[in-house]
């Protein structure tokens, strides 16, 4: 059979050398406009990008060859959890890691700091206790004297790691108690609430680990460490309306967390200097009544107006087609507007497969002023939706592994992402909630995005306009953004050169 692929295969290239030029040249020219109108289309690569870009479109043409004769092999086509090994061998992968990617703008705390440093760093520390119900942790918090709690039994974890008869052992216990990742994903969530449950229950297992305001400023720093390796500069990062916890019980309010959250990112800043910076969306949730939305509102506006260096503005999330709709709050949301207040939104909508109410999310969201859209994964559903995002230049947050994962899309090849950039829409790439699902930073969904949601022939220039997508679309002022670029630039420039010394001669094809 793989014989007879690879003759029809050849027979079909050598056919298309037969084309009459009458009939090659209006097609070469839809092809050519199609090229042009995407992501980076117009992009004019140096002499050095160009040498780059052979070496990656190489690659990338050989994992492409190689999946068309056995699909199995195509790694967006499987599910993230069974393919992530193999992409990691890839080379296209491994270009891609080492390229500096801009800016993560669509992140979330409490997901985005990898478990392996809970796990090594956070549950050796004194006081760190959890709470098990039938072998599973179901939440977790430093204590001088754990709660009382009937439906779950509190444990200090250096006590239990003590007694166990193997450390390393134990401590991949705590470690699978964190991760999502699994062996048969399709069996284990067999659909998006499954996978929603045990996502949401992600959240309140590590929410006391990461609360705790010491180890809220080492997670925070460490976040920054993990996202520059991965060829990071700038975040911007979703936050509730939070209350940091010391170890007695004592409580600090937002204002003491957003002065924390300022004072690490300036910290990192100094000690990376090749480092942009971070900010802030505070978020609410859409299970949350009316007035506590308003409240929230009220708040942010407020404290929007205090720290405008740090917080960009506020957004709500949870699962949309199960939750409550923008429409839902309508006036708590217009709060600011009726009462000669700003308040910039950054909305997640159309994080759904349904086209009913919820997807109508999307249409609210611009009817807001978001400032980005989260997601948007129904967006090609609606036509109307299309030329207003185009025509008002919103940016689209991206997450593709995080869309794969919680069951939107199981191929990316299918994503309604690679419609947006084939026209060119203002997309950029983000990672969501990499590490409940063992993702880095953002090279795996950089990966899937050229590699599925890119046309095939998409090369070099698709990769260099998403990061400066990225940069452009933050909420960075107009200074921070040009002097981001220009650190971009340099890293770009230097990241050319180390591909080209890592591979003196083409990959062959």
């Amino acid at each position: 059979m793989r014989v007879f692929i690879c003759l029809t295969w050849l027979t079909l290239l050598t056919n298309v050398q037969s084309v009459p030029a009458w009939y090659k040249a209006p097609r070469e020219a839809i092809l050519a406009t199609e090229r042009r109108q995407s992501i980076g289309g117009m992009l004019t690569l140096t002499s050095e990008e160009e040498a780059v870009n052979k070496i990656i479109m190489a690659a990338k043409q050989t994992e492409i060859n190689s999946a068309i004769y056995d699909h199995s092999n195509f790694i967006p086509a499987v599910h993230f959890f069974q393919g992530r090994h193999l992409m990691e061998q890839s080379k296209v992968f491994k270009i891609i890691q080492q390229m500096p990617k801009g800016a993560a703008l669509h992140l979330h705390y409490g997901s985005i700091t990898s478990n392996d440093w809970l796990v090594k760093n956070v549950t050796y520390r004194p006081d760190c206790y959890m709470c098990v119900k039938q072998k599973v942790i179901t939440k977790t918090g430093f204590y001088v004297t754990p709660p009382s709690d009937k439906d779950c039994k509190w444990l200090r974890i250096s006590a239990e790691r003590a007694k166990s008869k193997d450390i390393t052992e134990f401590d991949q216990w705590l470690y699978n108690n964190l991760t999502l990742t699994v062996d048969n994903p399709e069996v284990v969530y067999p659909n998006i609430n499954v996978i929603w449950r045990r996502f949401e229950q992600y959240f309140k297992t590590v929410r006391g680990l990461l609360k705790n305001a010491p180890v809220m400023k080492d997670a925070l720093y460490e976040t920054l460490r993990e996202f520059h390796v991965d060829g990071v500069q700038y975040l911007e990062i979703r936050i509730g309306l939070i209350r940091p916890y010391e170890v007695n019980g004592t409580t600090h309010d937002t204002t003491w967390f957003v002065e924390t959250f300022r004072d690490v990112v300036n910290q990192f800043k100094q000690d990376y200097p090749d480092f942009s910076g971070a900010k802030l969306i505070l978020a609410g949730r859409k299970v949350n009544s009316a007035s506590a939305i308003l409240q929230d509102v009220k708040v942010v506006t407020d404290l929007v107006k205090r720290f405008p260096d740090v917080i960009l503005g506020y957004d709500l999330v949870q699962q949309e087609d199960v939750t409550h709709t923008l429409l839902y709050y309508i006036s708590d949301l217009l709060y600011p507007e009726s009462h000669s207040s700003n308040l910039p939104y950054f909305f997640h909508a159309g994080e759904t497969d349904w086209l009913d109410i919820h997807d109508n999310n999307l249409i609210d969201a611009i009817l807001l002023n978001t400032s980005r859209i989260g997601h948007g994964f129904a967006i090609p559903k609606h036509p109307e939706v299309m030329r207003l995002i185009k025509e008002r230049n919103i940016p689209i947050e991206v997450n593709p592994i995080s869309n794969q994962v919680l069951k939107l899309v199981s191929d990316l090849r299918n994503h309604p992402a690679a419609i947006l950039i084939s026209q060119d829409f203002p997309v950029c790439i983000s990672s969501d909630d990499p590490a409940p699902w063992e993702a880095l930073p953002l090279s795996h969904d950089f990966y899937m995005a050229f590699m599925a949601l890119a046309a095939s022939d998409d090369d070099l220039r698709v990769l260099k306009q998403l990061a400066i997508n990225s940069m452009n679309f933050s909420g960075m002022t107009s200074q921070e953004k040009a002097s981001a670029l220009r650190l971009w630039e340099t890293k770009w420039n230097s990241f050319l050169k180390h591909v080209l010394r890592s591979h003196t001669t083409p990959i062959v094809g």
